[in-house]
């Protein structure tokens, strides 16, 4: 499986959710602008809550912009196949007859994608089962909250 191919669509789907966020920015910040001031109305806070609205979509928009710098400079290098798992690993568990597929980025945790009929999800070296899973080889076996997962495969 082809992990620049991979990382191009967790990049595209961040600028993505990065562009939604700033669509809604701009019409909480129209909306704030148009409320009534304190001096118009004392009772109506809808100024004060659309700026602390604004401020927290800000700071979203800023997670996601830094996301998309730390993937984009993500070394190429780091998602060559290694048979230890480590950031950039792309990884296929096996969990009874259940096959599930993990993509180890410095960013994007929680994004799913589809890439030939398979569903990827990203997880950051933070999350409890990369680190459960950092330093294992092809065959390990590691236990997960319950549950017992083989490592199928590292690409």
């Amino acid at each position: 499986m082809d992990k620049n191919a991979l990382l191009a669509i967790v990049i595209e789907k961040l600028k993505t959710e990065k562009q939604e966020i700033q669509a809604v920015l701009n019409t909480t910040k129209q909306t704030a602008i148009a409320a009534p001031s304190p001096m118009q109305s004392h009772s109506d806070t809808t100024k004060f809550q659309m700026n602390i609205l604004a401020n927290n979509q800000k700071q979203s928009l800023e997670e996601k912009e830094n996301s998309i710098n730390s993937l984009i400079s993500f070394s190429q290098n780091r998602l060559n196949s290694s048979s230890s798992i480590q950031l950039g690993s792309l990884i296929e568990l096996k969990e009874v007859m259940d096959l599930k597929f993990y993509f180890i980025l410095p960013a994007g945790g929680g994004i799913k994608i589809e890439k030939d009929n398979k569903v990827i999800t990203i997880i950051t070296p933070q999350t409890p089962l990369a680190t459960a899973l950092q330093g294992k080889n092809k065959g390990d076996k590691i236990k997960f909250k319950t549950k017992e997962l083989e490592i199928f495969n590292i690409y």
